[in-house]
């Protein structure tokens, strides 16, 4: 089941309109640091762990404890872009691109779900407590190095 009503205001929104509570707008400030690399992740994971954790750092949105689900999001993009390099491969045909073609969906819903935890998506940032200036509003496509894919 996804989220329910509408995305939440940043803290600021509600500041700015009077409607801030310091009892709803409390989150947990963990410190701010990139969790060691697993020895074992794939060269095309830890390529992607050095990129996003560095645009994690950049923004304080990474904290030690987030380890596990770095590695999983990384192992995620990986194997999402694993899949579309086979399909460009193999084609479309029907008889060879069907399962690639479930398993990119799969792979790409898990992508965006992980991805959203971490708010590398405009909309996923917008209910974030943090005030930060990017140099670039980066999403999860740029990140992970592919584009106009789904």
């Amino acid at each position: 089941m996804g989220a329910r009503g509408p995305v939440k205001k940043p803290a600021a929104v509600h500041k700015a309109q009077g409607t801030f509570r310091p009892h709803r707008h409390n989150d947990v400030r963990l410190p701010v640091q990139i969790p060691d690399m697993p020895p074992d992740l794939s060269p095309a994971a830890q390529a992607h762990w050095n990129v996003l954790t560095q645009k994690l750092l950049k923004a304080g949105l990474v904290a030690d404890l987030d380890g596990t689900f770095l590695r999983l999001l990384c192992e995620e993009c990986a194997l999402y872009l694993e899949i579309c390099d086979e399909i460009r491969i193999v084609g479309l045909l029907p008889s060879l691109a069907s399962g690639l073609l479930k398993a990119r969906h799969s792979s790409f819903t898990r992508l965006r779900a992980m991805g959203r935890d971490f708010g590398l998506s405009p909309s996923a940032r917008t209910g974030l407590n943090i005030d930060i200036t990017q140099e670039n509003d980066d999403d999860v496509s740029s990140i992970v190095g592919f584009h106009g894919v789904s």
